[in-house]
């Protein structure tokens, strides 16, 4: 009878590492901020009727992060494209105000443009997405379609840059490192 130690106890713990966002509520925490700041919202908008039952950014994003299985990298992708989107956007339209719900789009869309972008690169992702799965997710809030558009609109923005890297992750977390800290 072999006995079990504390090094291999250690060592299956270790194996068994995992990138998934569920008990992250910190990162979630950040995404929410980053996200609320990608776009502003018109103060004088009222819930268009389609979006009156979506949540609050913070449990929408946690809700699609724990459903969707979403992991660390993906994540961080998401998180970099937001923002990438933002600077396009407001390098050229310097005005632009959103509508409740725009930035909820906004991470949706970066989300599937970040697991396709690792896809299509032969990066190792360990959980299905499409746009069909964030939209049952949304609780009936946008069709697949509408999901494929938000991916779309992101990609058709003049100066939006698509590739990403590992070491543009490590940047934009080194950037905002005080900030993770603080959240977590």
């Amino acid at each position: 009878m072999v006995k079990k130690t504390k090094s291999t106890k250690s060592s299956k713990h270790s194996k068994k590492k995992s990138t998934s966002l569920c008990d992250k509520s910190g990162i979630i925490g950040f995404a929410a901020e980053i996200l609320t700041s990608v776009l502003p919202i018109s103060s004088n908008n009222l819930k268009h009727p389609k979006t009156r039952y979506l949540p609050e950014l913070y449990p929408f994003i946690k809700k699609i992060a724990h459903k969707c299985k979403i992991d660390i990298r993906t994540f961080l992708y998401a998180l970099v494209y937001s923002q990438r989107f933002a600077e396009a956007l407001l390098s050229h339209h310097k005005e632009a105000v959103g509508e409740y719900g725009t930035n909820h789009r906004i991470f949706l869309g970066s989300l599937l443009l970040a697991y396709q972008y690792q896809i299509d690169h032969g990066m190792k992702v360990n959980f299905k997405l499409d746009a069909k799965r964030l939209s049952k997710h949304t609780d009936g809030v946008w069709t697949e379609k509408e999901v494929e558009m938000m991916c779309k609109a992101l990609l058709s923005t003049e100066n939006f840059t698509l590739d990403i890297d590992d070491n543009v992750v490590k940047q934009f977390v080194e950037t905002h490192k005080a900030d993770l800290c603080w959240y977590s």
